[in-house]
């Protein structure tokens, strides 16, 4: 089904961007002082980039410190829980992942435990 949407949206973007499908006020009788508006253009970065990198690193930092004053053998084990019980279809997963955070575990690692289970989403090709 997600795929015959995807592969019908995009038959009809082509059909407009040909001209073989007219819509007024997009690819005809338009306006003389409109504005061409592309979905594809780059707009440059709103933040200063000498900013984000200070940020950046202050939160690489920040992360560092977290993860040294942590238990990691808490961290650890909680962790190994959550992907036990995440085995179980009937165990609400909410309470574990609640103390993952507590013990200051990352939401890259609580992500790593459940992707072990559950694996990663990929959307079927469209074509």
């Amino acid at each position: 089904m997600q795929r015959e949407v995807a592969r019908s949206a995009y038959v009809h973007q082509r059909a407009i961007a040909s001209g073989d499908v007219q819509i007024v006020g997009v690819n005809c009788f338009t306006g003389e002082h409109e504005l061409e508006v592309e979905t594809t253009r780059l707009v440059p970065h709103p933040y200063d980039p000498e900013k984000r990198a200070r940020a950046e690193e202050r939160q690489i930092a920040a992360l560092g410190e977290v993860k040294r004053t942590r238990d990691d053998r808490q961290v650890k084990r909680l962790l190994v829980e959550l992907e036990q019980e995440a085995r179980n279809e009937a165990v609400n997963l909410m309470p574990i992942i609640i103390e993952c955070a507590r013990a200051y575990a990352t939401i890259q690692e609580v992500c790593d435990a459940l992707r072990t289970v559950f694996g990663e989403y990929e959307p079927p090709s469209i074509f």
